[in-house]
C-alpha cells in the first residue's frame, strides 16, 4: 500500500529544502494545493504526513483516534525549523556512524559516509569535524460595561462582540499554526499507509480559511460567529485553534481568561490610535514561525486614558487592571 503522494526527495535530506523558511505552514499550504489535503514529506530519516482537510482531520483525530492519541517526542517547530535541522541531521549522522562501526559490506556508501571515514583516517590540514559535515548535507537548504469603573472577569460574559473577535482571530491566526500527532500503529487512511511513528501535522491555518467552510475567509469578519454552532472546544474540524475532539487542550479556559479580560480592559480603558497614522486594514500582519505563532514587527499604538481604573471592595490590594 502507498504512503500518500508528496513531492520529489533529494538524497538524504528529502524535502526538508521545500519547507524550511521563515513560515513553513505557508510552504506546506502551497505543496498542499499540488499534492491533495494528505501529504507525505520526508525531512531527513523523518517521515512526516501533513493534513490540510477538515475532513481527513475529523478521520484521524476522530474517527481513528486509537492510532493518533500520541504526541510525537519532537515538536512540529523542531522538525521544520530550520534553526532547529540539526536535531534531524544528528539522527542521521548517527546512524551512519552505526552502520559503519558494524563494518557491513552490503550497503553503498553515500556522502555522509565518506566524510566521517575521512574524520576518522583523514591526515588533512582542517579537521572534518560534525559542524562541516553537518553544512555539507545542509549546502542546499536554509461597549456593554458603561458607568463602570473597573472590568472583572465577570462581565465577560457579556461581552459577546469582543468574544467573537477573539474567536475570528483565532480562525486567521491560530497560536500553533501545526498541531503535531504521531502513529502509535501503522494504520491506514483513505487508501494510504501511514507508517507507524510517523509524525503527523495538522495545519490549522489552512483550516480556517477553507472555502469550502467559510465565506470570505481572508476578511476579518467577527460577525460570522454571532449566528453560528461553530466553536473552538474541538467538534468543528474546521476551527481547531486549541486542538480536536477529545484531546483538545486542557489549558482553553485558561488561555481564553488571559486574552478576553485584558482585552477588554484595555478597551474600556483606553483609545488607541496606531503610531504612524495607518488604518487598521493597512496594518503588517505578516506572521512569524515558532512554538507559536505571532507577529513578526510589533504592534506600536499610542493609548489615551478615557476612564481611569479605581479600586472597589473586595478587590485584592495591589491588583491591577
Amino acid at each position: 500500500m502507498p504512503l500518500p503522494p508528496g513531492p520529489k526527495q533529494l538524497p538524504l535530506i528529502g524535502n526538508i529544502h521545500q519547507v524550511i523558511g521563515v513560515l513553513p505552514h505557508q510552504s506546506l499550504a502551497s505543496l498542499a494545493k499540488k499534492y491533495g489535503p494528505l501529504m507525505h514529506l520526508q525531512l531527513g530519516e523523518v517521515t512526516l504526513v501533513v493534513i490540510s482537510s477538515p475532513d481527513v482531520a475529523k478521520e484521524i483525530l476522530k474517527d481513528q483516534e486509537h492510532c493518533f492519541a500520541q504526541r510525537p517526542e519532537i515538536t512540529a517547530n523542531e522538525i521544520l525549523s530550520y534553526a532547529n535541522a540539526s536535531l534531524i541531521l544528528d539522527r542521521i549522522i548517527s546512524n551512519h556512524e552505526v552502520k559503519l562501526r558494524s563494518n557491513t559490506a552490503t550497503y553503498s556508501e553515500d556522502v555522509v559516509d565518506v566524510l566521517l571515514k575521512q574524520q576518522q583516517t583523514s591526515d588533512l590540514n582542517f579537521p572534518i569535524t560534525m559542524n562541516v559535515i553537518k553544512d555539507v548535507i545542509m549546502s542546499e537548504v536554509r461597549a456593554a460595561l458603561k458607568g463602570k469603573t473597573r472590568i472583572k472577569e465577570s462581565d465577560i460574559q457579556n461581552l459577546e462582540y469582543l468574544k467573537n473577535i477573539v474567536k475570528e482571530t483565532l480562525r486567521l491566526h491560530p497560536p500553533g499554526t501545526l498541531m503535531p500527532k504521531e502513529a502509535t500503529e501503522e494504520c491506514t487512511v483513505r487508501g494510504y499507509r501511514m507508517p507507524r511513528k510517523a509524525k503527523v501535522v495538522f495545519n490549522l491555518s489552512v483550516f480556517g480559511r477553507d472555502l469550502e467552510y467559510w465565506s470570505d475567509p481572508e476578511s476579518f469578519k467577527p460577525e460570522r460567529f454571532e449566528e453560528t454552532s461553530i466553536d473552538f472546544r474541538g467538534g468543528s474540524f474546521e476551527y481547531l485553534p486549541f486542538g480536536g475532539w477529545r484531546r483538545i487542550c486542557p489549558g482553553i479556559n485558561f488561555a481564553l481568561a488571559n486574552i478576553e479580560l485584558p482585552l477588554a480592559q484595555l478597551l474600556y480603558h483606553f483609545d488607541w490610535e496606531t503610531a504612524d497614522g495607518k488604518k487598521p486594514e493597512e496594518l503588517d500582519m505578516t506572521e512569524s514561525f515558532g512554538i507559536t505563532s505571532k507577529r513578526k514587527n510589533d504592534l506600536v499604538l499610542f493609548p489615551t486614558i478615557v476612564i481611569v481604573a479605581t479600586s472597589e471592595e473586595g478587590d485584592v490590594p495591589g491588583e491591577l487592571d
